[in-house]
């Protein structure tokens, strides 16, 4: 997520979840941890702070980085990991998904 204007920001957030929840409700209960890049461009402290603002008070992490000079990348992975790990009992991957089952299977049967 691009942290250089606010004005839409929540929008793009709520319209990623609405996404998540329409493909699966069980998504949105889900921990979540936004990246908050082009941290290296003038504005994105101010916005930074409101998206943090907002956002961790729901208890979503909010992690700023910069893919340009590859700053905050380390504590991104390292919040990813914590989620993960924290979370091992609610871990779903793609082979449980009763779905990708059924797509594997046409898949192979043609």
């Amino acid at each position: 997520m691009e942290i250089i204007s606010n004005s839409y920001l929540s929008l793009y957030i709520e319209k990623i979840n609405s996404e998540l929840f329409k493909y699966n409700e069980k998504l949105i209960e889900r921990p979540q941890i936004i990246a908050a890049n082009k941290m290296d461009l003038p504005s994105a402290q101010e916005n930074l702070d409101k998206i943090k603002s907002i956002y961790e008070a729901k208890g979503i992490k909010v992690c700023p980085i910069s893919a340009a000079t590859n700053t905050g990348l380390d504590e991104l992975l390292s919040e990813t990991a914590k989620i993960l790990e924290n979370n091992k009992d609610t871990l779903i991957f793609e082979e449980n998904y009763e779905e990708y089952q059924g797509v594997k299977r046409s898949y192979l049967s043609a």
